[in-house]
């Protein structure tokens, strides 16, 4: 089954004045309007379209992020302080640091491996190893993980079996050849997968 998301609905205690808000801050484009006072209409922000329409009556609660339920819209932008600037030179006023919503933490942990892999190897040669099996690995995952999909979307056995075989072949063979590497720093590739999948599988199963 496939789905979209079609429209997020909002209902507002002053429908009109969201929506003007919308369009004149984010840059949001009218859809539909049904005409009324107050009115039902509907909104094209970042190919996505939201419904708004009058509310019985506002929640005091409202500003509470914890409360259960649809509390708050995400938006990516390419640049956290030209969109913060822009937002203040159309009137928006933030009451709280801006930060990223997820990828703060993870981006800083990249660099400090990144640069603890350079000061491990020193120079670029010396990357060699790990760089071959870690090529090599993914390779063998993509064509698992893509034989997987294929089965799973319930393409022909005939035409999957044959496709994974045969990149299977070519890639195991680079494998075997990469595993001399092992020693002269591609253990440090496993290593960090180990990692990983350590922390992937700690995560779901402490989900169940």
């Amino acid at each position: 089954m496939t789905i979209h998301v079609e429209h997020l609905a909002i209902p507002a205690a002053d429908p009109v004045a969201l929506k003007t808000w919308y369009e004149r801050v984010l840059g949001a484009q009218a859809v539909w309007d049904n005409g009324q006072n107050p009115p039902t209409c509907l909104i094209s922000l970042a190919n996505l379209w939201f419904e708004i329409y009058p509310a019985d009556a506002p929640l005091p609660e409202r500003g509470n992020n914890k409360l259960a339920g649809f509390r708050h819209l995400a938006l990516r932008v390419p640049s956290l302080e030209a969109a913060k600037a822009e937002l203040e030179s159309r009137g928006v006023k933030f009451t709280e640091e801006v930060r990223p919503a997820a990828g703060g933490a993870v981006n800083w942990m990249m660099m400090i491996g990144c640069v603890g892999m350079v000061i491990h190897f020193r120079e670029s040669s010396n990357m060699e190893a790990a760089f071959g099996l870690s090529v090599t690995l993914t390779m063998l995952m993509t064509t698992i993980l893509l034989s997987y999909y294929l089965y799973s979307k319930r393409v022909s056995i005939i035409l999957v079996l044959p496709l994974a075989l045969l990149f299977l072949w070519i890639e195991t063979t680079f494998l075997i050849a990469n595993l001399s590497k092992f020693s002269h720093g591609g253990w440090i590739t496993l290593l960090i997968g180990l990692g990983l999948i350590s922390i992937m599988y700690v995560w779901h199963e402490g989900k169940k």
